[in-house]
């Protein structure tokens, strides 16, 4: 059995958030958040300006008149995004591995990731929940425990994950949890609280395959979180070992207000918007 501490060691070698990015979600995530402050944030960062400006003016972002400003910009994407923006490109490289562990190759997991932030962004303007701004960078970190995990696994392990992997994810993670002390989910919110990440999105992240865990003032999030998930998964996106098998989707739907009809619109458009979305990263 691996252990958390041993874990959590191999988590320590990760590149960490840059210093913007985390403020940033602290910031958003306390809810007490204004334009003028998370201006003066990024303005510190000559990078992420550029990546901002880029976004902001690009046909992804529907913009129909020139942005030069930061403000302007934070007002046109809306904190969600920006913020997703933000830790995006801190974790890219990270996410960007291959992973054979997992059946993953290069860029696999990344793709996963976008598509699952892409599928909870969409998703808020769809719900009868209301979706805090932080859901989409939470939905985007979900699987940070995966990459950790996939550095520590003997061949025995790699073996027996890989032979539960194709029958669903709840079977998977409850594997990883017996025979590794933890499962990626429950790793994932451990880094992100390391990082001083605010409580919503570790809470989305540890709580992704079962939001209905995930106390109360962070139920939304989670479930958020737990939707793109599937919609990565439902549409094929980084899901290498897995072999995608469809599950009850009801109550995460229902918890969102969503039909299924609006589920199978989101899947589509995510389909549609994803490798677009990847280039705002880059």
């Amino acid at each position: 059995m691996l252990g958390l501490d041993k874990l959590m060691q191999e988590a320590g070698e990760l590149e960490p958030l840059s210093p913007t990015a985390q403020r940033m979600a602290v910031l958003i995530g306390g809810n007490n958040w204004d334009l003028d402050e998370i201006s003066r944030l990024i303005s510190f960062d000559q990078v992420l300006t550029a990546k901002l400006l880029r976004v902001a003016n690009s046909v992804l972002v529907g913009s129909r008149g020139l942005i030069t400003t930061i403000d302007a910009a934070v007002m046109r994407m809306g904190p969600g995004s920006v913020l997703s923006l933000a830790v995006g490109s801190s974790v890219k490289r990270n996410l960007c591995a291959a992973f054979p562990e997992y059946g993953m190759g290069e860029n696999e997991l990344w793709r996963h990731s976008v598509a699952a932030a892409l599928a909870a962004e969409r998703a808020r303007s769809l719900c009868g929940l209301k979706l805090p701004p932080e859901a989409f960078t939470a939905a985007l970190m979900h699987d940070l425990g995966r990459l950790v995990i996939a550095r520590c696994l003997t061949p025995d392990l790699i073996q027996l994950l890989s032979a539960v992997a194709t029958c669903n994810w709840e079977s998977a993670t409850k594997v990883e949890l017996e025979t590794l002390g933890i499962h990626h989910a429950l790793l994932g919110g451990a880094i992100a609280e390391r990082w001083k990440l605010p409580p919503s999105i570790v809470a989305g992240i540890t709580h992704h395959h079962a939001p209905h865990q995930a106390p109360p003032e962070f139920k939304a999030v989670a479930y958020a979180v737990n939707l793109g998930d599937m919609v990565a998964a439902t549409i094929g996106a980084g899901v290498g070992h897995h072999e995608w098998k469809p599950v009850d989707s009801s109550h995460c739907l229902n918890a969102l207000g969503l039909s299924h009809s609006e589920y199978s619109r989101l899947c589509d458009d995510v389909v549609e918007s994803l490798d677009e979305t990847m280039t705002r990263y880059e």
